[in-house]
């Protein structure tokens, strides 16, 4: 029988097989190994571990060293999971014995569950797989700032939803506490205030819920420039009437900002079926000279996903064979999308991608950035 291998990403990096920690080497190694872990069943070129191993400046034997990091990590890990292909390299593993990969899984279970009950099991279950930031004890790469902000956006996310959940089954004491704390956290995140309210409205405390509303307006006015959302202004004015309440739901009018698919796009299976694949929570990037149909290819596969993301699908062209455009004015183009609109869009970059973040969280959608000319 092969033995249990199980790899943690949510907080220091281990391995377990049979769930005795494996000694996993020197930093350089262990960062071998995350960066694989993270690409889990991709093949990762040369090149690409050479930099995110060695960011700054590699040595003249990065080459070499790699190959000896490869090796003694080939010794630790039991079934051959580490392969070769061509010049690259893969693990090849469970996505379920990887944390990250079966956090993302256990959310996505708890959003299409039977029931709230089974939903919140699912969702503890996830949250109990974090042990802290993820790969917290290794040395940053660039390479890994998106997929980890994915991860602890993610995260929040799942946390918010299982208090949505605890609210609307009535346990309002216990999400009251932990609100106050997520909050002092995050004063931006206006799914999080909506479950405040809810619950100190619930709670029988409706006077405090009132004053949480004035904190929020105040953070969002003084901070960040802009006035609360429609779904929590509509929430005040509930409590305010004394309406019967339940939780805001989006705009039920979706974005839907793709231009137009191909009529005769024809051929390159093979490049469709992997990027419906791999189109998920982390960034997909398609390179490739001008004029080979990078476009039409996006174009394409966003809109064989759009039932995937039933929250909308935003679409810019970043100009970046002419005049590439600054990604504060992008944001704004974005924030208008989602409704924000003259005054209340923020003037600063930072500003404004913590309102697009506020915006979108707990939303599935597709972003499609056309013609970028550098990360």
């Amino acid at each position: 029988m092969a033995p249990d291998v199980r790899f943690h990403l949510l907080g220091p990096l281990t391995v377990t097989v049979g769930g005795r920690p494996l000694p996993l080497g020197g930093a350089k190694q262990r960062v071998l190994l995350a960066h694989l872990l993270l690409n889990a069943n991709r093949t990762v070129p040369p090149g690409q571990l050479v930099e995110t191993i060695w960011p700054r400046e590699p040595p003249t034997s990065a080459t070499a060293n790699l190959q000896t990091y490869v090796w003694r990590l080939r010794r630790l890990l039991p079934d051959t999971l580490l392969r070769t292909h061509g010049p690259g390299y893969s693990l090849a593993v469970d996505p379920d014995a990887v944390d990250a990969h079966r956090f993302t899984r256990l959310v996505g279970d708890a959003k299409r569950a039977d029931s709230p009950e089974v939903a919140l099991t699912l969702l503890a279950e996830a949250e109990a797989l974090w042990r802290g930031d993820p790969l917290e004890d290794l040395p940053t790469a660039p390479a890994w700032d998106a997929e980890l902000g994915r991860l602890v956006e993610n995260r929040l996310a799942a946390v918010e939803e299982r208090l949505a959940l605890q609210v609307s089954l009535g346990r309002h004491d216990p999400a009251i506490a932990e609100l106050a704390v997520l909050l002092a956290e995050h004063p931006y995140r206006e799914r999080l205030w909506q479950q405040y309210l809810l619950a100190l409205t619930g709670a029988g405390r409706r006077a405090e819920a009132l004053r949480a509303y004035s904190t929020a307006r105040e953070r969002l006015v003084t901070e960040l420039g802009v006035e609360p959302g429609p779904e929590l202004r509509a929430l005040q004015a509930a409590i305010l009437s004394g309406e019967p309440l339940q939780a805001p739901s989006p705009d039920p009018r979706p974005v839907r900002q793709l231009p137009a698919d191909l009529p005769d796009f024809t051929g390159r299976d093979e490049y469709v079926r992997d990027l419906e694949a791999a189109v998920g929570p982390a960034p997909v990037v398609l390179t490739g000279a001008p004029g080979t149909g990078k476009t039409a290819l996006a174009m394409h596969v966003a809109h064989r996903l759009a039932e995937r993301y039933p929250d909308g699908q935003l679409y810019v062209d970043l100009a970046g064979t002419g005049t590439p455009r600054e990604p504060a004015e992008v944001l704004a183009d974005f924030l208008h999308a989602l409704g924000v609109t003259g005054n209340a869009v923020p003037a600063g970059l930072g500003q404004r991608a913590a309102l697009f973040r506020s915006r979108l969280a707990g939303r599935r959608m597709l972003l499609v950035l056309d013609d970028a000319a550098t990360a």
